[in-house]
């Protein structure tokens, strides 16, 4: 992997710990971010593809004598990664140590403004990018107040939100940071696909039956079938998944709940071809 900043190092700043030019520190002194922040860059917006947004505001940090700097930059269809994640971004004054920033390419100002496909390959470029870290660091996909973060609780805010008396990106209204963060969850889902549980392990809702199944010789340890299965046997079976499985479903539903394991059951389990 490779990082912007890195290979293209910026003339203005000082020289690193690690022997490179750039606007912050290569490294943080906590493992882990406790917060990911959402910039706007407030760079005119780039309506034409390619859209040149990330690359623009990429090389800005690369040659300014301001001290800024931030992890990660993204625009409508590109993503650059211009620091590591463990490293610190001048991005927000008095949170740059605990934070991890993203600078998306348009104004604060212009999100009504902008055409809605736009906005939504801005919010959804971005919001990859903050999934693939709140991943990696396991941080809760939850908009923080700055009160939250002062008391070290972690997940998302806006610059605004830790500095609201100079800054007023990202611009999200209350509904767009929730589909900001939506989102986010959308990403981090596609990115973490969970291993299904294996329901046949002790403790779990078909244990039973696979128990006995195994037991009668209708399936391997693998739970695979190890012949034909009788008439007998199948009734056997699906008795035991009615009694562990669809009857509790059942009776949660008609308290009101939801079991987790199968929310989808309405009914008893009928037999709809007949058993020879």
């Amino acid at each position: 992997m490779t990082f912007y900043l890195y290979e293209n190092q910026n003339p203005n700043a000082p020289i690193r710990s690690n022997g490179l030019r750039f606007w912050g520190q290569p490294q943080r002194r906590t493992p882990a971010p406790q917060i990911i922040v959402v910039h706007t860059a407030e760079n005119l917006p780039d309506f034409t593809p390619p859209d040149t947004g990330a690359e623009s505001i990429a090389r800005y940090f690369a040659t300014t004598s301001r001290p800024v700097s931030t992890q990660s930059v993204t625009d409508s269809d590109s993503t650059i990664r211009l620091l590591p994640d463990e490293a610190v971004a001048y991005q927000v004054r008095n949170y740059n140590t605990i934070s991890w920033g993203i600078e998306i390419a348009t104004q604060a100002a212009k999100w009504r403004d902008i055409p809605a496909w736009h906005r939504e390959a801005l919010m959804r470029r971005a919001a990859a990018e903050c999934a693939r870290v709140a991943t990696r660091y396991d941080i809760p996909v939850t908009f923080l107040t700055r009160a939250q973060v002062d008391a070290g609780v972690r997940g998302f805010t806006g610059h605004t939100n830790l500095d609201p008396t100079r800054r007023t990106d990202p611009g999200f209204t209350p509904a767009q940071w929730q589909q900001f963060l939506t989102y986010v969850h959308e990403a981090k889902g596609a990115a973490t696909m969970p291993t299904p549980p294996d329901l046949t392990q002790p403790g779990e809702v078909f244990h039973d039956a696979w128990a006995w199944a195994e037991q009668n010789g209708i399936v391997n340890e693998h739970t695979d079938p190890v012949d034909d299965v009788q008439k007998q046997e199948m009734i056997a079976f699906l008795h035991r998944y009615h009694t562990k499985v669809v009857e509790p479903a059942l009776a949660a539903a008609s308290l009101g709940l939801t079991l987790p394991f199968d929310s989808q059951i309405t009914g008893n389990v009928r037999l709809t071809t007949p058993l020879e």
